[in-house]
């Protein structure tokens, strides 16, 4: 009886290992075009199933559990603007803190199949923006854009493993005390 309560415990100790995400959390899209902060398509959204927000039909941002994905939905290029402060024209994406409230840190696993564009035009902008500068790049229909977002310190928090721990000492001095009782 006392190993199937003990067991029944684990498993559901297991169950609640901490998962960091975006889903549920509301974010903050907008195309930003001349200078960062001019806003334009602005759009709050929660993360779901689903685009989270759009240039329209020019390109989509879909953001994940912990990831982002632009797709271009059409050939265009993006005008290399001239001007005295640091130019910029693309996606900008706020509110990236996952459930647990860690900030954005790091990027991992880029993709692209788009020659021209690099990790370089990536930029976390503070512990809750990502900007993808597109200033003076061309795109084809389908090119797309990937990024992984790390949290905090990119460890995902596991307390069920030191509750079970716990759980493990309190049995065995359970059972040590039955025995010699």
């Amino acid at each position: 009886m006392v190993r199937k309560f003990l067991a029944s415990v684990c498993l559901l100790g297991m169950s609640f290992a901490a998962n960091a995400s975006l889903i549920g959390d509301t974010i903050h899209f907008a195309q930003n075009y001349n200078t960062l902060g001019s806003e334009h398509f602005a759009t709050d959204s929660v993360v779901g199933p689903g685009i989270e927000g759009s240039y329209p039909n020019t390109y989509t941002v879909d953001v994940s559990a912990s990831s982002i994905l632009v797709t271009f939905l059409r050939t265009v290029s993006f005008v290399d603007v001239p001007n005295t402060l640091p130019s910029f024209n693309g996606p900008v994406v706020s509110g990236l803190d996952d459930s647990s409230g860690d900030p954005l840190t790091a990027i991992d696993n880029f993709a692209t199949n788009i020659a021209s564009f690099s990790i370089n035009d990536v930029h976390i902008l503070s512990g809750s923006s990502i900007s993808f500068n597109l200033d003076g790049k061309s795109f084809t229909t389908g090119n797309t854009i990937y990024v992984d977002l790390v949290f905090g310190d990119g460890e995902v928090p596991a307390p069920a493993p030191i509750a079970l721990l716990g759980l493990g000492l309190l049995t065995m001095g359970f059972m040590r005390k039955r025995k010699s009782a």
